[in-house]
């Protein structure tokens, strides 16, 4: 499936306002597409190719939107609190099921009732949650977790924790250490360090990035972070130094695309599986009719 790359062109996409037009004029105007002049069948790292920039989801067309991104977006901060201590709190509110804004909504509740502090308890905490919050449009929502949650904010702001919570050090440095923090997997760990030091070293691997990977070929179709979440990330800064991206910016621009073409996603890594399990029947059905006229 392609999706060309037209100027002024009318793009529906889910989570759009279905009337407006992404008007790409300028933005073109203002990089060089010559870089574009790419042969689709070349090599961009071993067993990958480079594909075609006006077709969804592959290598070239991500490099596109990082192009078309770095030209009409300022550059922004990723810190969503004002210390370390309150990135971590955010990121431990946010996370999966969780929407940005609700988790933002969140943070709000416990820093305006001031429990984001050391010792807090976690009946404290799980009290301020389980609170309705208050979104932008003026209706009410439950967060999701405030058990759970607050059990893991509770031990984090705990005074044997924050006494031993490093203030000076590289990111790989400070990421090790979140990881040793109960309630702090792979991602979290690897968010936080991306958001408060600006790292360049790690990457937030949730479903979103897994889903573009597989489909772009920088990840394999059985890709699991559950379980090799350190080698998918090094796949995936590999992609992004071959491309010559920012790791960071490269992941907000796949996360923003692939939230709102989530249902289209989804179908094509079904189609591919379907694919590649075709392929892998018919390979079988080659080799055991060569086998069977060996042995005749």
């Amino acid at each position: 499936m392609q999706l060309s790359i037209q100027l002024k062109s009318e793009i529906k996409i889910k989570g759009y306002d279905s009337n407006s037009v992404i008007d790409e004029t300028e933005c073109l105007g203002r990089i060089s597409l010559s870089r574009y002049n790419i042969d689709s069948q070349e090599e961009l790292l071993p067993g990958l190719l480079w594909g075609d920039y006006h077709q969804l989801f592959t290598p070239a067309y991500w490099k596109l939107q990082y192009d078309l991104y770095n030209v009409s977006t300022p550059v922004r901060s990723h810190r969503l609190g004002d210390s370390i201590i309150e990135e971590v709190v955010a990121c431990l509110l946010g996370g999966y099921g969780i929407p940005a804004e609700i988790g933002l909504l969140a943070l709000r509740r416990l820093k305006d009732e001031g429990l984001i502090k050391q010792n807090v308890t976690q009946h404290e905490l799980e009290a301020a949650l389980e609170k309705p919050l208050i979104k932008s449009d003026g209706k009410q929502i439950k967060y999701r977790f405030p058990r759970q949650k607050s059990k893991y904010i509770a031990n984090f702001l705990s005074e044997n924790c924050l006494n031993v919570m490093p203030t000076n050090c590289d990111d790989l440095d400070l990421r090790a250490w979140l990881l040793k923090v109960n309630g702090i997997g792979p991602k979290t760990a690897s968010w936080i360090t991306r958001n408060w030091l600006y790292s360049e070293r790690v990457a937030i691997l949730d479903i979103h990035i897994l889903r573009a990977g597989m489909l772009a070929g920088f990840f394999p179709p059985d890709a699991d972070v559950t379980k090799e979440y350190s080698e998918l990330e090094k796949k995936y800064l590999l992609f992004c130094d071959a491309i010559k991206v920012l790791p960071s910016v490269m992941d907000a621009i796949i996360w923003e695309q692939m939230k709102f073409t989530n249902t289209l996603a989804i179908k094509l890594l079904k189609k591919q599986t379907i694919c590649q399990e075709v392929a892998t029947h018919q390979k079988s059905a080659v080799w055991g009719s060569r086998s069977q006229i060996a042995l005749n």
